[in-house]
């Protein structure tokens, strides 16, 4: 939606992309606080008197839509991503309680093969220190970490 260079009008969330603290409201997107009403006629209303004010300053919102493009283009870079990616992975790592197990690639006779083989449920000997339970994708129970 920024390269798409129309004004933003942007709720804050919950759930973050590692981007927007580097974005400014107004500058880069019309801010709408979708967090803090109580009653969603509020929000409607503050909504509606952002519009209203893009509609009525069609340069100020040009300017804001031209930034944000401006701000995807240069900040959100390919490369930009990766570093962040990098970044995030080195501190999950530093986080890890165990090392990962690494697997062995299969050979072409043994990922060819239309033999199925049941999976074994999930286990870990550290649940007492976990704590939680965990199904699988499929619903089936078991413990959390294959061992």
């Amino acid at each position: 939606m920024l390269l798409s260079n129309s004004l933003l009008f942007k709720m804050n969330t919950l759930f973050p992309e590692f981007w927007y603290g580097w974005m400014k409201p107004w500058e880069h997107f019309v801010p709408v606080d979708f967090l803090n009403y109580e009653r969603e006629e509020d929000f409607l209303d503050d909504l509606n008197e952002k519009i209203d004010w893009a509609d009525s300053h069609p340069e100020e919102a040009r300017k804001i839509a031209n930034h944000s493009t401006h701000f995807a283009l240069h900040q959100l870079r390919e490369i930009d991503v990766l570093c962040y990616v990098f970044r995030l992975m080195l501190e999950y790592h530093d986080r890890m309680v165990s090392s990962p197990k690494i697997l062995p690639t299969p050979t072409p006779q043994e990922s060819d093969s239309n033999e199925t083989k049941e999976e074994e449920p999930l286990s870990n000997a550290r649940e007492h220190e976990i704590g939680v339970e965990v199904t699988d994708a499929f619903g089936r129970g078991g413990k959390p970490f294959a061992a």
